[in-house]
């Protein structure tokens, strides 16, 4: 059985915009592969599409079903059983905490967060937690 791909708010939203990753965004929600996240998820979505909505010619509409098709796609974990693990990573990257849930995550799943988020990667890439990250369009370009 394949392990599942956690993917972070920085993909959804991808998916959802018209800009330059949403193809290797939504290549990742083709694939025959369980997505994962942290529940935190939708809520960092919501926000992003939450700013586009209130920019002239913003849909809320459109952002809210968007965010409703999002949590029956993805598998949503809840924080409780990721915050400790969280927290230490956060830490020890000296990173934001929020960011650090979807790596905790993927290191509980064995398996990779698929990102466009270059400071956290950046960051993991220069520690342990280096082979628990993935650069969205690269990631993408190999399926």
């Amino acid at each position: 059985m394949n392990r599942p791909i956690v993917i972070d708010a920085s993909v959804a939203v991808a998916a959802f915009r018209d800009d330059a990753r949403r193809n290797s965004a939504r290549k990742l929600f083709a694939i025959e592969r369980e997505l994962a996240a942290p529940a935190l998820l939708l809520a960092e979505a919501a926000n992003a599409l939450w700013l586009d909505a209130r920019a002239p010619g913003g849909d809320l509409s459109t952002s809210a079903n968007f965010l409703e098709r999002l949590a029956r796609i993805v598998r949503l974990e809840p924080l409780e059983g990721l915050t400790t693990n969280a927290f230490e990573i956060a830490c020890a990257l000296d990173h934001p905490a929020y960011d650090s849930y979807y790596l905790a995550l993927a290191q509980r799943e064995g398996t990779v967060l698929v990102t466009f988020d270059e400071r956290l990667l950046n960051k993991a890439r220069a520690t342990a937690y280096g082979a628990l990250v993935a650069d969205a369009k690269a990631f993408t370009a190999a399926l």
